[in-house]
């Protein structure tokens, strides 16, 4: 299943990420118009997002803004419509392999790639426990992703499927399979991912004979990043760089807050310890300290503390001689 996904790319960093997955003698359509594109960390059901489309030449592709998720009904004609019509952001594998599938159509000739920075998923360890969301992303170096190592990772294409709505928009959905291996603790359900040029052209290619195209549903066979990451990202509307970070080497996340709470603790012990030895002032506060005006005479005390004292000669400061007849330490180690 994918519910949520990343891409905090603006547009021109994100033509030349998508760019750097095809070889150099394919071409793709200009950067989107700022105000059709807005990146974000947690891109949600029903917003507008840029999908990879193949035109006419097979070499020449385009980029249209769509917005995911469509109803049933956008997928069928007027005279073949069911009773009931729900919003759908995924298409199953095993829903579009029917020979009745409604999917069936846009599968043939509407299929279109989502690159993204990654998406989200919840582990449920329990009907009443609290989900824990996980980023998943590709492991493979590349343009698109920084980690917080210093490295890059490439930009994860997602098959999906489009379609126009009633109202003449552009829709799409992201095509899911089974979860893999490494997932699977996750949830049962992944998005299809096209892992090298070749599938992704395969996919793109509306010659594609559909063997081919169906062969392409299953679930991807190598190693990606996979990590926990804030509980915020199920907020819709929140949008931050480190929701595609570790939880842990966030600069708010729990290594920081543990350091927070160790300084803040040591700082409060410090304040103490500067109330508490101050006696002359027991009940004065760092506030009334900093504010009470200095005495324009010095006091008798602050003169012996600023003044050295001298001393007998022959004597040594902080030493106090011992009465005639008290045993000396060195006598107990006898």
């Amino acid at each position: 299943m994918c519910g949520r996904f990343a891409n905090g790319l603006g547009p021109e960093a994100f033509r030349e990420a998508v760019s750097d997955v095809f070889p150099d003698d394919y071409e793709i359509d200009e950067p989107m118009e700022d105000n059709t594109y807005f990146p974000s960390y947690n891109v949600a059901p029903n917003t507008r997002y840029p999908v990879l489309c193949m035109a006419d030449d097979p070499h020449h592709l385009r980029v249209d803004i769509m917005r995911w998720g469509l109803r049933n009904s956008d997928l069928t004609s007027h005279h073949n419509r069911p009773a009931w019509d729900h919003f759908i952001i995924n298409a199953r594998d095993d829903s579009i392999k029917k020979p009745s599938s409604i999917w069936r159509n846009v599968v043939q000739s509407q299929r279109c790639i989502l690159f993204c920075q990654g998406y989200y998923e919840w582990q449920r360890s329990s009907p009443t426990s609290r989900p824990i969301p996980y980023f998943v992303g590709m492991s493979v170096n590349g343009i698109g992703r920084p980690t917080v190592q210093g490295s890059s990772r490439c930009l994860m294409p997602m098959a999906g499927v489009w379609t126009v709505s009633e109202e003449g928009e552009n829709k799409y959905a992201v095509v899911t399979t089974h979860a893999n291996k490494q997932l699977r603790f996750l949830h049962d359900r992944m998005p299809v991912i096209l892992g090298d040029v070749d599938a992704i052209v395969t996919w793109l290619a509306p010659s594609t004979p559909m063997p081919d195209v169906l062969r392409l549903l299953q679930p991807y066979d190598a190693p990606l990043d996979c990590f926990k990451v804030p509980t915020e990202v199920g907020t819709v509307g929140i949008s931050n760089e480190n929701m595609i970070h570790p939880v842990e080497t966030r600069k708010d996340g729990i290594v920081a807050m543990f350091t927070h709470a160790q300084k803040k603790k040591t700082d409060e012990t410090s304040i103490k310890r500067e109330d508490t030895s101050n006696d002359a002032e027991p009940h004065s506060s760092r506030i009334s300290v900093q504010q009470r005006e200095l005495p324009t005479t010095p006091s008798r005390s602050t003169q012996s503390a600023s003044s050295p004292r001298k001393r007998s000669k022959g004597t040594s400061p902080h030493v106090t001689k011992r009465p005639k007849g008290t045993p000396s330490l060195e006598s107990f180690w006898h």
